[in-house]
């Protein structure tokens, strides 16, 4: 069995070109790719009615969890996962501060769903790491402490390039599944900041930077033989 996986810093879903807040154009992306399970970065909670992903979720029919990293403007904002397949469970892992940092950092966390597809069960890791170099450290040894080494899926914006000697760690348990392809900004891309990291005992392949300008990031996007 196939699925497709994305990973999206979605800037509040706030559309790059119009400046507007725009769920239209990540529904029809997502849509358009077929894509079953979308790990998303900088999404807000409930606001009235509805949190971000959870608009996004009902307008594809797909299940969702929201992952609480911090507040801003008033509200939860952090990571979300939306997948066509059951969530069973969820957690939120905190990345500690190091003793380094300075408290006024943003707050960060790792998102853990297990999702089953397929009647094997997916463990999807998805997070968001800061621009400061002990902030990168930290959340990439925090995400080495947490993870699991079969039937994973990691990914989010890390903030950093794939030369980044804290890449290694990664790349020393899990797959890299696209180590070139630049992803910001999405107009005239210059870095890679964006990775979707597979467990040895899966394979991938298609996979690739979409060239689609929504967000300040372009998504990522892989195939994956469950």
């Amino acid at each position: 069995m196939n699925i497709k996986v994305m990973s999206f810093n979605t800037q509040h879903f706030k559309n790059f070109v119009t400046k507007k807040i725009d769920y239209t154009s990540i529904v029809n992306l997502i849509k358009k790719y077929e894509v079953d399970i979308i790990g998303l970065n900088e999404v807000f909670d409930r606001f009235i009615v509805k949190g971000q992903a959870e608009k996004i979720a009902k307008k594809l029919g797909y299940y969702c969890y929201f992952g609480k990293a911090t507040n801003l403007a008033f509200r939860n904002y952090g990571n979300a996962i939306i997948s066509k397949y059951p969530i069973l469970n969820a957690e939120i892992i905190h990345i500690p501060y190091s003793i380094r940092l300075e408290k006024n950092y943003q707050k960060r966390t790792i998102l853990k769903a297990n999702i089953l597809v397929d009647d094997k069960v997916l463990h999807v890791y998805v997070t968001h790491l800061g621009l400061n170099i002990d902030e990168k450290e930290n959340g990439i040894d925090t995400i080495v402490k947490n993870i699991s080494n079969n039937r994973t899926i990691l990914m989010g914006d890390f903030n950093m390039t794939p030369d980044n000697k804290n890449i290694d760690k990664i790349n020393n348990i899990l797959v890299n599944t696209d180590k070139t392809n630049n992803t910001w900004p999405s107009i005239e891309p210059k870095y890679k900041l964006d990775y979707i990291f597979v467990s040895k005992d899966l394979k991938f392949y298609l996979s690739d930077v979409l060239n689609e300008i929504i967000s300040d990031h372009l998504p990522c996007i892989t195939q994956i033989k469950i």
